[in-house]
């Protein structure tokens, strides 16, 4: 048993830290007790930018946890799929050849979800096994990990993929 490939995707919306540390006083104001407490956070980080789900002005648009949570949907689907193309390319595998998909994520939840809208959408084989894994915190990588280790242990001529989308900006 081995991984045969690892691969990622991040959304197209890059931002410079200070930039991001800006538009975050901007949007809390006068809610923000201690500004320099975010400043000073935002300086030790050690980060340089970050991508974020959307691009930052339609941040305000959001209102609700659902209309956070429809763009986390989508973002998701489009991120997910991009990221396991790209390790099923490197691994030499074709979508159809795997046998299982594992799905984690602890920042959206979808119903059907993302690893259930792959399979149309990337031309998975319709007898692919599937399993979300939500409610996991920080360690739901772990988990999902163990659980493809498994999978592949019980039938070690099929391939499985693990999945994880994170859209953390997607929490302010």
């Amino acid at each position: 048993m081995q991984i045969a490939s690892a691969a990622s995707a991040f959304p197209k919306n890059y931002y410079p830290q200070k930039f991001l540390l800006e538009q975050l006083q901007q949007y809390w104001g006068e809610k923000l007790k201690n500004p320099q407490m975010l400043a000073r956070l935002h300086r030790n980080v050690s980060v340089e930018g970050r991508h974020l789900a959307l691009p930052y002005e339609q941040y305000y648009n959001l209102h609700t946890w659902g209309d956070a949570n429809d763009v986390w949907i989508q973002v998701a689907r489009e991120l997910g799929e991009q990221a396991l193309c790209r390790a099923l390319h490197h691994a030499g595998l074709e979508p159809k050849d795997l046998g299982a998909l594992f799905f984690v994520s602890v920042t959206g939840i979808s119903s059907p979800s993302i690893d259930a809208l792959l399979v149309n959408r990337m031309g998975l084989s319709p007898n692919i096994k599937r399993l979300p894994i939500f409610g996991l915190g920080c360690v739901a990588g772990a988990a999902g990990i163990a659980r493809a280790a498994d999978y592949v242990r019980a039938y070690p001529s099929q391939a499985a993929a693990l999945v994880s989308v994170e859209l953390c900006s997607l929490t302010i």
